[in-house]
């Protein structure tokens, strides 16, 4: 789907739930993008009145894992390189663009859907050069988002006036009422992943890194890797990826993309919470991995973090991280152009930041 993706695949019910609690745009473009999503919901809704005719008990029945492993860090800071490479590890499950996309139906829906989405889906993500198949990691946060309608997104697909949806006072936290649902709704994707195959469970969310405390209460075994970039690097990526967003979900006007202020705020509200979070948790249950260091020497650098938190790579899963590093060694990164001025200026807002010491 060219537009809407955040929401895309949503059910009928869920869709209807979130226009009615927001509203959208008279704009010929907003309708003609409700449009679209309505008619895809009702197939998503089919499926998942099949699945759960076919699987309720299974899935009731099913183990949940207690010992997924989270990957956070803010956005742009190399999440999604990291996910992508434990989606090629033998031993390790990754949610796929399907599973995320159909989350309450994905039992059912990879038969039936599989073969229509890739004949529409583009070859590359639209704020990177990161290729887009069905086979790719997706972050949870959207299957969330779908199954639940909650999630800090929602004021990025409805925007309520003209400011920047996030801001450094958020805490990306599911509201209380809802928050026992949200619960269910994450253990139980977990186990439907689990009933596709073997392999521990790698999530990868930027908005988990607000999550910490909450998620170790329901996967006490639960490992995290925090992942970080030098700002400069980050910020201005950072801005680009939400107007690119905003843009392109939004179902009515009022989407603002970040300041170079907004983005320094969030960034440092992010990563002050993930150091203070982490701290407060057994040594061996986090890590830290400078995006840089991943990209120049992969090997040696997942294996030493993974070591910290107890895990052993085996010599295949060795081998699939070198072809996946030979894959990617001609992938373009996007580039901005920053002044003087403007490098300066994060430097000197997010200075603490710069050299990362969580541990």
């Amino acid at each position: 789907m060219a537009s809407g993706y955040f929401i895309s695949g949503i059910t009928t019910g869920n869709l209807i739930k979130l226009v009615k609690r927001n509203g959208i745009g008279g704009h010929p473009r907003y309708i003609g993008r409700f449009i679209v999503l309505l008619l895809y919901s009702l197939g998503t809704s089919l499926l998942e009145i099949i699945e759960k005719a076919l699987y309720s008990k299974t899935i009731q029945n099913a183990h949940c894992p207690q010992n997924p492993i989270f990957i956070i860090g803010h956005w742009r800071s190399g999440t999604t390189f990291l996910h992508r490479i434990f989606n090629t590890l033998p031993g390790f499950k990754t949610p796929t663009m399907l599973e995320i996309g159909t989350p309450e139906s994905f039992l059912v829906s990879k038969k039936v859907l599989s073969p229509v989405i890739k004949k529409i889906l583009p070859p590359k993500r639209s704020t990177d050069n990161v290729p887009l198949n069905l086979d790719e990691p997706q972050e949870d946060e959207f299957a969330l988002f779908r199954a639940t309608t909650h999630s800090p997104v929602e004021k990025l697909v409805f925007p309520e006036k003209d400011d920047f949806f996030l801001n450094p006072q958020c805490d990306f936290m599911p509201p209380e009422v809802s928050r026992h649902t949200w619960k269910n709704t994450l253990t139980t994707f977990c186990k439907k992943l689990s009933l596709l195959g073997e392999g521990r469970i790698v999530l990868k969310n930027p908005f988990h890194s607000m999550r910490i405390r909450l998620l170790k209460t329901i996967f006490p075994k639960a490992k995290f890797i925090h992942i970080y970039r030098n700002p400069v690097k980050v910020i201005p990526s950072a801005i680009s990826m939400w107007k690119i967003e905003g843009r392109h979900n939004s179902l009515r006007s009022g989407t603002t993309a970040p300041t170079l202020e907004n983005a320094i705020e969030i960034y440092d509200a992010i990563l002050s919470k993930i150091k203070n979070d982490l701290q407060k948790l057994p040594d061996n249950d986090y890590c830290t991995i400078r995006f840089e260091d991943l990209k120049n020497a992969p090997v040696s650098t997942l294996q030493n973090a993974l070591k910290s938190i107890g895990i052993t790579l085996n010599n295949d899963q060795i081998d699939s991280l070198n072809d996946f590093s030979r894959s990617v060694k001609n992938y373009r990164q996007n580039k901005y152009d920053l002044s003087n001025e403007e490098i300066e200026y994060i430097q000197s807002k997010l200075h603490h930041h710069l050299h990362n010491n969580a541990k």
